[in-house]
C-alpha cells in the first residue's frame, strides 16, 4: 500500500519547533475545487506562511493570493476577483496528526472572501448596466391616466 503524495502545504507537525518556518507555495487553481456555474478558479493559489509553535499548538499566519473568475448575478459579465487574504490565521491545537495540510484550510478561507452572488463594480457612480439606475423607471400614474395603462392590458387565450 502507498502513501498519498503530500500536498505542498504538507508539514509535520513535530518538526516545528522553535523558531519559526516560513513557506511559499504556489497551489494549482484546481485546489479551490470550485464547480459552480457562477465561480471559476482562474489563477494558482500564492501562499506565504509562517508555523510557529507555541507551547503544543501551532499558530499558521500568512498572506494568501489568488484570483477567481465570478460571473455578475445581474448581467452575467464574467468578472475577475483578486483574493488578497494578509490576515491568514489557522490555531492547531493537538493531539496533531502525524502530517497536517494545510490545503483545506487556506481553500476554505478563500471561498469564504468571495461574496455569495457577484456585480459588477460601479463605473462612473452607475451601477451594473442591467440594475435600474436613478431615472430608468417610469414614474408612478396618478389620476385617470391610471385606468388608461390599465385599458392597454390584453389577454392572452
Amino acid at each position: 500500500m502507498s502513501l498519498p503524495p503530500l500536498s505542498p502545504l504538507s508539514f509535520h507537525p513535530a518538526r516545528v519547533y522553535e523558531d519559526p518556518v516560513e513557506l511559499r507555495e504556489t497551489l494549482p487553481a484546481a485546489a479551490l475545487e470550485l464547480d459552480e456555474p457562477t465561480s471559476r478558479a482562474k489563477d494558482p493559489i500564492e501562499v506565504a506562511i509562517t508555523l510557529q509553535r507555541d507551547g503544543e499548538s501551532i499558530i499558521v499566519t500568512g498572506d494568501v493570493d489568488t484570483v477567481v473568475s465570478l460571473q455578475c448575478g445581474r448581467c452575467g459579465k464574467w468578472l475577475d476577483r483578486e483574493v488578497h487574504l494578509d490576515n491568514f490565521v489557522q490555531l492547531l491545537e493537538p493531539p496533531h496528526p502525524d502530517t497536517v495540510d494545510l490545503t483545506p484550510l487556506v481553500r476554505e478561507d478563500i471561498l469564504l472572501d468571495l461574496p455569495a452572488v457577484a456585480v459588477c463594480p460601479p463605473i462612473d457612480g452607475k451601477e451594473c448596466k442591467s440594475f435600474p439606475q436613478a431615472g430608468d423607471a417610469p414614474g408612478p400614474i396618478y389620476g385617470e391616466d391610471v385606468w388608461k395603462e390599465l385599458d392597454k392590458i390584453t389577454e392572452k387565450d
